[in-house]
């Protein structure tokens, strides 16, 4: 089932119930929301399109923006250390260069 905004123009009971209902659901959901409460309820696992990857998170969306906030941090120091490697002369191969995170 692919579901698109389901929460735009509910009430407050409608989205409570909704995410009853979908979380009894005994299929496979894809929910395109920017209704976090919504989706930490419904969601157990995030899927993060970045930099034409796809990156698999488990747990709501909470735990996803945890985790991805993680993710960056220790990406930027990836990066920050390739830099001083190349101030230092040294190579970096091609496969292992990290470039600059950019968190939309």
């Amino acid at each position: 089932l692919l579901l698109d905004e389901p929460t735009n123009h509910l009430d407050l009971d409608a989205v409570l119930w909704l995410g009853e209902y979908l979380c009894s659901y005994p299929n496979t959901l894809l929910v395109v929301s920017h209704d976090a409460d919504f989706l930490d309820t419904v969601c157990t696992n995030v899927l993060h399109l970045e930099e034409r990857k796809l990156h698999s998170y488990r747990g709501g969306y909470t735990q996803f923006s945890h985790a991805h906030a993680q993710r960056m941090h220790e990406r930027e120091k990836e990066y920050q250390r390739q830099q001083e490697d190349k101030k230092k002369g040294k190579k970096v191969a091609e496969e292992d260069v990290v470039t600059q995170a950019k968190d939309y």
